[in-house]
């Protein structure tokens, strides 16, 4: 810095006379480091810039990633290089607002106070966090033994910007339909696709933003050309149906956008339910939504009905309702809760009721969250960016939301760059379709967990997520809430509740054979137990006992149960023992032999586990009863 002060007259002087000779003004009067206010050091540049313009002297040359306001086309470049003078362009990337280039010190200092100029970095160790996410998430477990899970059979509706086909990630066949409701024009009424293609290549298939791409990848792409495909996606052997929406209407009308906009979904989503059985449709993923607030804070929509009494000219959330009806055709719909945080409540069409509202966290072990710096002093948001709940509709029926959260924080997913095929992305959109791969996973299992057991107008598999979802450490309202909902999803929890289920009933029962008197005769830890156990909600155990012996059946369960157990020789009950109350076990005692029954029946609560434990003797009583 002293030699910079010590030769200012004589860099004046040659500055001054080389402005005459270059195409590009050099300002005489060149902000020196210590000049630019620290807030804009502190706003634009990084750690490492600053070390570095500490380390060089004022010609000195050095890289730097710097972060445009608008996307750097040749216009932005050809003003930033007037404005401080030419630039060595090594790299640009236009959907990510980002150049790399070579410059000098000095103009490095100017460039940290151009308006064009969102940020300066020098760069950082990234590391890639799709597969961290599914670590995390308990999810890659599931694709070994005894699971050995991808999503096979299960097929994705993904209402979205289109998709690029041709990307290593998705060309393994995964993809097996294009839909393309991207209409341009009001004009004509459209009611029909543009184009419906389910032939490989879909040389009509094609996705303008991105955004399309990237779900489709982290849903169920092969991870094909990256490193050990660690960037697959959580259910690579899902099908997908690729939907093409509207969604950046252009057609010069603010009020035309707006109604294009949303016929185009309303034909997606009507489509999608005359077609789902043609196609074998299990899931719909939504990664959109939209915003309807008055001043006060309060939904301007309102789900229940269109004309609330209180307030007659509020509308319907007719999108909302729309995605309802899916979930009522058999559907599982999973739709993003926006992005807004404590700004805005929950967006349609993820206030739907029984769909399931999806959002965003960072990795758990992260420092670095999303939420600290869309809401750096919310004592609330901790982690998440996600909009909140509950949904409350003028206060009418307030329900609550979002449902889960999952991983939406620097997800790395396939891009539609050719020159840079993968890309980190954030928000609620890589959660919903993080979430829709784990459902396919859970589906591939049971494909009957889209169905309604419990008549409670949503699937079972909402169940399976919300009630085996992780409490968010930073919530300080434990339990659902409206800022995170029942907590993050964990697959394996949730796996276990369907993949190691016991018989499902007496003409079908686990055989044990015969059960021994010591305390591992037979036992079996963390069996589930919930409604979906068949119409009768229960498990069936067999044994036989070929000698008369003492038999003793204990039964634990946790404390969201209440269930009653009944020891049946052939087909005679002859010992039943039930709770009194959640969490009170069960035990029951006979002697006697020949071939019995056991069943565990749910009597009370909705989903759980218990463990079971199985002994008998033929020389009296156990010695070793617990």
């Amino acid at each position: 810095m002293e030699e910079y002060l010590l030769n200012t007259k004589s860099m004046l002087l040659a500055l001054l006379m080389m402005n005459f000779l270059l195409p590009y003004p050099l300002y005489s009067l060149t902000p020196s480091y210590d000049s630019i206010e620290t807030e804009i050091l502190m706003a634009k540049a990084d750690n490492g810039i600053l070390t570095k313009l500490d380390s060089i002297s004022s010609y000195d040359m050095m890289n730097a990633i710097v972060y445009t306001r608008e996307s750097p086309t040749a216009l932005i470049i050809n003003e930033l290089e007037h404005n401080i003078g030419p630039i060595e362009l090594r790299d640009s990337l236009h959907l990510m607002n980002a150049i790399l280039v070579q410059l000098s010190k000095d103009q490095l200092i100017r460039l940290l106070s151009d308006p064009l100029v969102e940020g300066v970095s020098s760069g950082g160790d990234y590391e890639p966090f799709i597969d961290d996410a599914r670590s995390y998430s308990h999810i890659e477990e599931l694709y070994d033994s005894p699971y050995n899970l991808d999503g096979s059979g299960v097929t994705i509706a993904l209402v979205d910007t289109g998709v690029y086909p041709e990307h290593n990630s998705l060309n393994d066949g995964q993809i097996i339909g294009f839909v393309d409701f991207g209409y341009e024009s009001i004009e004509g009424s459209p009611t029909e696709p543009i184009s419906i293609d389910f032939e490989a290549p879909f040389e009509n298939a094609n996705d303008d933003t991105g955004h399309g791409t990237a779900m489709a990848s982290i849903i169920a792409g092969s991870g094909d050309g990256s490193t050990n495909q660690r960037f697959h996606g959580v259910a690579p052997g899902a099908s997908l149906i690729c939907i093409r929406i509207q969604l950046d209407a252009d057609t010069g009308d603010d009020y035309d956008n707006f109604l294009l906009e949303e016929w185009s979904i309303l034909r997606a989503f009507d489509w999608i339910i005359t077609n789902k059985n043609t196609y074998g449709i299990d899931i719909v993923s939504c990664s959109f939504g939209s915003y309807s607030v008055e001043e006060n804070g309060n939904m301007a929509y309102n789900y229940l009905e269109a004309d609330p009494p209180d307030r007659p000219e509020q509308r319907g959330d007719f999108i909302a309702q729309k995605a309802d009806q899916m979930v009522a055709n058999g559907l599982v719909v999973v739709v993003a809760a926006g992005n807004a945080g404590t700004q805005y409540q929950i967006a349609t069409p993820a206030s739907a009721k029984n769909v399931i509202t999806v959002g965003a966290l960072s990795d758990p072990s992260s420092t670095a969250t999303w939420a600290r710096w869309l809401h750096p002093d919310d004592p609330l948001i901790k982690c998440s960016g996600t909009s909140v709940g509950p949904v409350d509709y003028w206060d009418l029926s307030p329900y609550m939301k979002p449902d889960i959260m999952a991983p939406g924080v620097d997800i790395w997913c396939a891009s539609i760059d050719p020159y840079n095929p993968w890309q980190p992305v954030t928000g609620t959109s890589p959660a919903t379709a993080f979430t829709a791969g784990l459902i396919a996973l859970y589906l591939e299992v049971d494909s009957t967990l889209n169905q309604d057991w419990n008549n409670n107008n949503y699937p079972d598999v909402k169940d399976v997520l919300r009630t085996y979802a992780v409490d968010i450490d930073e919530d300080i309202y434990p339990g659902a809430d409206g800022y995170y909902g029942w907590g993050r999803i964990d697959g394996l929890e949730g796996i276990d509740i369907i993949h190691t289920d016991a018989g499902r009933s007496k003409f079908d029962p686990l055989y044990i054979g015969t059960p021994g008197d010591d305390l591992d005769a037979y036992v079996r830890f963390n069996e589930p137990l919930w409604y979906h156990d068949m119409n009768n909600n229960d498990d069936w155990y067999k044994f036989v006992i070929p000698t008369n012996s003492y038999i003793w059946v204990g039964v634990w369960i946790n404390t969201d149960l209440k269930i009653q157990i009944q020891l049946i020789r052939y087909n005679t009950v002859v010992r039943t023992d039930s709770s009194a109350y959640y969490g009170d076990d069960c035990y029951v005692q006979y002697t006697g032999y020949g071939t019995f029954y056991l069943q565990v029946k749910l009597t009370g609560g909705s989903i759980g586990f218990y463990q079971i434990r199985i002994m008998a003797s033929p020389s009296g009583v156990p010695p070793h009863l617990p």
